[in-house]
């Protein structure tokens, strides 16, 4: 598909991350942080004490590769970014490409892989969707369904879990909705891939922690943040010391899972110390 939208004017941003590594004995590692080469990128810092390069995948993706020594260590990466296009393409209505009119070099976007499995799944994808008119409304059809069907819950799946068993389970994690609406999409001959960006806190609305990570309100599909009305706050945090406590638990829980680390965990709590919630 490809939406036609007015192009909005283009946004100097900064993004960047921090990696914190602990090891007994040097390893070899891949991260895919910078910006892809379709964005205008000013400048960029690697700071870190390991020996690394850069190298572009099969997929366009550029990688950096790195050789880490024993013990601890710690790599940042900043880059100042100039988008183009630094809003979300929203175009109700844009139609959908026959497969048979697909470039060749997106075919490989509707076979199986490692985690979406559309073949497995292509009977209940022509069920669900297949009535629904092609295009736009097809594919928010599915991300609706994804987004009801699957609860965000910390730990519930692991490095081998695929769209088929978050599926099954009815919940997972950030990676495992995108993987089922990828597999749906794919069993119904829409290309698709799988992407993952910063989100600047820059024209999007501000969601409240509720006690499990950034969770759900990350998960609605290609990186909406859906902010909690007063009245689920309310509910959820009757009081100030609620609030604090879910938080006091679910870092705990995260930290113990190793899905954050101990300095952001403290970060996270500290914030929610000094917030007005509820």
């Amino acid at each position: 598909m490809h939406a036609v939208v007015d192009e909005p004017r283009p946004l100097a941003i900064t993004v960047g991350c921090t990696f914190g590594f602990e090891t007994p004995q040097p390893v070899s590692a891949v991260l895919q942080v910078a910006p892809g080469p379709e964005h205008q990128v000013r400048a960029e810092r690697w700071d870190t004490g390991a020996d690394h390069h850069g190298y572009v995948d099969l997929y366009g993706n550029r990688c950096e590769r790195f050789t880490i020594a024993a013990g601890a260590s710690r790599i940042v990466y900043d880059a100042e970014v100039v988008l183009s296009t630094p809003g979300d393409q929203i175009a109700p209505g844009t139609p959908e490409t026959p497969i048979m009119a697909l470039p060749d070099e997106h075919i490989a976007f509707v076979m199986p892989s490692r985690f979406c499995l559309p073949d497995e799944l292509g009977h209940e994808a022509w069920q669900r969707f297949g009535d629904v008119t092609p295009g736009w409304e097809r594919v928010q059809a599915i991300v609706d369904f994804v987004h009801g069907h699957l609860e965000w819950v910390a730990g519930a799946s692991n490095p081998w879990t695929t769209a088929i068993d978050a599926y099954r389970a009815g919940q997972g994690v950030c990676r495992d909705f995108a993987h089922l609406a990828i597999t749906f999409c794919r069993a119904l001959n829409i290309p698709a891939r799988y992407v993952f960006g910063y989100i600047p806190d820059i024209d999007v609305p501000t969601s409240t922690w509720f006690g499990s990570s950034t969770g759900a309100s990350f998960c609605f599909i290609a990186g909406h943040e859906v902010p909690l009305s007063q009245a689920t706050l309310d509910e959820l945090y009757p009081s100030h010391g609620v609030y604090v406590r879910a938080v006091v638990r679910n870092v705990h829980g995260l930290v113990a899972r190793r899905l954050l680390t101990v300095a952001d965990g403290l970060e996270l709590i500290r914030e929610a110390a000094r917030s007005d919630v509820p």
